[in-house]
């Protein structure tokens, strides 16, 4: 399989912490398989495609809100996802595309690999959907 040379340029340029610049050696082998795989992310992450929610979870797809306001988490149909968090300290978002819900969690990546728990799914409680996350309590916005 062939790929652009940008798509296996980023792919290099994600791994470099783990190729060690000093000359550390990589703490796996990579396979082609692997290298095809994360050649394919990278090039979903340049053209800004990523694979959809699955058919099973668009109950997720939304803006959700904790009951404070200090959590905001937005899944987006296209495969986006974003949180941002407000506290006394200040403010903080990450953002990046899902490569997988597995199990009771949502994986991004392949850029930023976040793990979001989900500890209950998305509910519908008393005509508010209702899900939690990170032990976070959200509502749908």
């Amino acid at each position: 399989m062939r790929h652009s040379p940008l798509a296996l340029w980023a792919v290099l340029m994600t791994m470099t912490p783990q190729l060690g610049c000093i000359g550390v050696p990589l703490p796996v082998e990579l396979d082609e398989d692997t290298m095809n795989e994360m050649a394919i992310e990278m090039e979903q992450v340049v053209e800004g495609v990523f694979p959809p929610v699955p058919e099973d979870k668009v109950d997720y797809i939304g803006t959700w809100v904790s009951d404070d306001g200090t959590t905001t988490l937005t899944i987006e149909a296209n495969g986006g996802i974003a949180r941002r968090t407000v506290s006394k300290w200040g403010s903080g978002e990450v953002s990046g595309a899902i490569r997988v819900f597995e199990d009771d969690r949502i994986i991004t990546g392949p850029v930023l690999r976040l793990t979001f728990r989900v500890d209950t799914p998305p509910t519908w409680v008393n005509g508010v959907w209702r899900m939690v996350i990170d032990g976070v309590p959200l509502i749908r916005a």
